[in-house]
């Protein structure tokens, strides 16, 4: 993984830094609030107030986003809102400038007059998050015909979604690319990890690739591709009635682009990883019903290898960030997903 910094004179995380602090004070709003609440995450910071929340994004610079100039910032985040429309409707709002006055002072909208725009924000509607499938399992308090709802939901967006017009060949060769990727970025020496079984890894998602080919051929011409959520975690699924599911992934079509059974493998993966494998075999078994997909049990077993290895990569890249601070906790998920990875497929 790149450097998150921006290769440019002005230092972009010093003006993020100024920009966080003005943002973290309940007086730099356009609404009464009785307090602030940010949440940091890899690619942005969050700001809660009492009735909505303002995304600002980073300005990274990674070889599979970059948001290093004001204008990449901006199109992300009208991609954003955009994208989310379908599976979070009424939270995703619009697009809000951040302005730098003439007397050097930010500001959250209204009209720039002799300042400038700084940087955007993705004004949303806040939502329970106590609500999230991640808190509910964190605390166990599941109430399954929420789940049940939710896992609806998310079907028939599956089930309406237009397929995507890719060839099985074409379809193959990405998973391997992405499966050689990952591999690619597991055996690096830096990350100490044991190197004989990453290979057994990395060798048994190949040869499931290889010798079940037809089974990935098959979901390919009956249409099973499609541009899905993208990033379908716990902490995305709010169990309300109607369901929310946020963060929809708006930065690159290709990674949203796939199949149904893959995003659903992804998501038992981490519902697995918090104690709870049977809430996504729920969520895959009401997706069965809804579709009427019948599912070659190898495709399972690939995608939920493959998608443990790719959390695990995601994981040791925290490594490389020194923003990071509690790295050896990244590096603990990280030998968490490959057992998983290796366990699947054995």
């Amino acid at each position: 993984m790149k450097s998150l910094q921006c290769s440019r004179e002005t230092d972009q995380w010093q003006e993020l830094n100024r920009k966080v602090a003005f943002l973290q004070r309940a007086d730099s709003y356009p609404e009464k609030t009785s307090e602030i609440k940010s949440i940091q995450t890899h690619m942005s910071w969050v700001f809660l107030t009492d009735e909505h929340a303002y995304k600002l994004k980073k300005p990274v610079d990674l070889h599979y986003l970059k948001l290093c100039s004001l204008e990449a910032r901006r199109l992300n985040a009208e991609k954003e809102i955009s994208l989310n429309q379908d599976l979070a409707p009424g939270i995703y709002l619009k697009t809000i400038p951040l302005i730098l006055t003439k007397e050097q002072k930010l500001q959250v909208g209204g009209p720039v007059g002799d300042g400038r725009i700084v940087d955007w924000l993705v004004l949303m509607k806040r939502f329970p998050q106590d609500q999230t499938l991640e808190q509910k399992m964190l605390r166990n308090d599941l109430n399954w015909s929420q789940i049940r709802e939710a896992a609806q939901f998310i079907s028939q967006f599956y089930l309406k979604a237009e397929s995507v017009n890719i060839s099985g060949e074409a379809y193959c060769s990405r998973l391997e690319r992405y499966v050689r990727e990952n591999y690619q970025a597991l055996s690096q020496k830096r990350y100490g990890l044991d190197l004989d079984e990453i290979d057994k890894i990395h060798k048994a998602q190949l040869e499931c690739l290889l010798y079940g080919s037809e089974a990935f051929y098959k979901r390919v011409l009956e249409g099973r591709i499609i541009e899905g959520h993208g990033d379908l975690r716990p902490e995305h699924i709010c169990l309300n009635s109607p369901p929310i599911i946020v963060d929809r992934l708006e930065f690159n079509q290709e990674l949203r682009t796939l199949d149904p059974v893959d995003e659903l493998s992804y998501l038992t993966i981490e519902c697995s990883f918090l104690g709870y494998p049977e809430i996504g075999e729920c969520f895959m078994h009401i997706y069965r019903e809804t579709t009427h997909d019948q599912i070659d049990e190898r495709v399972i077993g690939f995608y939920r290898s493959f998608r443990s290895s790719l959390r695990a990569k995601i994981s040791l890249w925290h490594l490389d960030d020194e923003r990071v601070l509690n790295k050896d906790k990244f590096k603990k998920k990280a030998a968490l997903y490959l057992n998983f990875a290796k366990k699947i497929l054995e």
